[in-house]
């Protein structure tokens, strides 16, 4: 993910971006949170995009929300926002290392 923030600082004429899939955790739980931390705040340097997927991805949540509502708030040019859970994906998540404040109780029966 680090490679694809770089790209995206790099590019001068983004417009569309889909991150589908997409799990960083690192070597802890807050890694999609600190990753995702850092794209909201490319994406708030970087505003040309207009159409944002992000789907079944750790790099959104509860735990970068304020970043994430200061980036939407720059991105004047946005006209498509998409925004999906993470499904059954919720399995690849680590539970047992998410404190009381940021752990889940989630039924994907």
């Amino acid at each position: 993910m680090d490679a694809v923030i770089d790209w995206i600082e790099k590019s001068s004429n983004l417009k569309s971006l889909c991150i589908f899939v997409t799990f960083v955790r690192g070597r802890n739980a807050d890694g999609g949170r600190d990753i995702g931390i850092r794209f909201a705040k490319t994406r708030t340097a970087k505003n040309t995009i207009e159409s944002l997927e992000l789907s079944r991805t750790d790099l959104m949540g509860s735990r970068n929300v304020d970043e994430w509502s200061e980036a939407f708030d720059k991105m004047t040019l946005l006209q498509e926002l998409e925004c999906y859970e993470m499904g059954n994906y919720i399995n690849s998540v680590d539970k047992s290392t998410l404190d009381e404040i940021n752990s889940i109780d989630v039924d994907i029966g």
